[in-house]
């Protein structure tokens, strides 16, 4: 199927044409796609829940104010801030630990729209095995798309189509590791396996 084409008009002009390419994913079978659905992909800010799982089932001493601010990205209103504050607190830690630049005027950590997540981590969680405060920066990571992580969420499902396997694999050899906007590791995936690692995580018994 052809991608989504979504056009940006200006004042009557076509200014723009985005090429968008999705898939749904239910059961761990493929529903609906447009596009290419092994399309290799960094999942950014999308897998902020995901990377908030550890967190929530290691902690009980964090509220609902706390989760969200983990989960997600944010404006950084005074809401926001404070949350990321309170998370922070019950760390301990402080603003200086956060490992995301500054932002806005005047420049704070805390306004970064990631801070939320940063806050979340600032102490180590017992199945992190961390010895330090923070996420982990350092050497690079095994693609989230590479035979391993296919058997666990990314090459299942589907069966419609015989060759799927095949391009999968090939998907799979494309996966590439990177840094996220806070110079923390990040892993590339396919589009139909992060939406398998997504709804296998929302079956995670809380």
């Amino acid at each position: 199927m052809d991608p989504i084409r979504v056009a940006v008009r200006r004042g009557g002009v076509v200014e723009a044409i985005h090429r968008v390419h999705g898939v749904a994913v239910q059961d761990g079978a493929v529903i609906a796609e447009a596009g290419d659905s092994g399309l290799v992909a960094f999942m950014r800010s999308s897998s902020k829940p995901l990377q908030a799982l550890p967190l929530a089932r290691a902690r009980d001493d964090l509220d609902e104010r706390d989760l969200a601010i983990a989960s997600a990205s944010h404006l950084a209103d005074p809401a926001q801030l404070a949350a990321v504050r309170a998370l922070l607190s019950k760390a301990p830690a402080s603003e200086d630990e956060l490992e995301c630049g500054p932002e806005g005027e005047p420049p704070s950590r805390l306004k970064h729209n990631c801070s939320g997540k940063h806050a979340g981590h600032a102490r180590p969680l017992p199945c992190e095995g961390l010895a330090k405060r923070g996420l982990p920066a350092r050497g690079p990571p095994r693609p989230a798309g590479d035979a391993r992580g296919a058997r666990r969420g990314g090459g299942g499902g589907g069966g419609r189509d015989p060759d799927r396997g095949r391009r999968l694999r090939r998907a799979h050899l494309r996966a590439a590791a990177g840094t996220n906007g806070t110079c923390v590791r990040a892993a590339s995936t396919q589009l139909d396996g992060g939406d398998r690692i997504a709804e296998a995580c929302a079956r995670i018994p809380t």
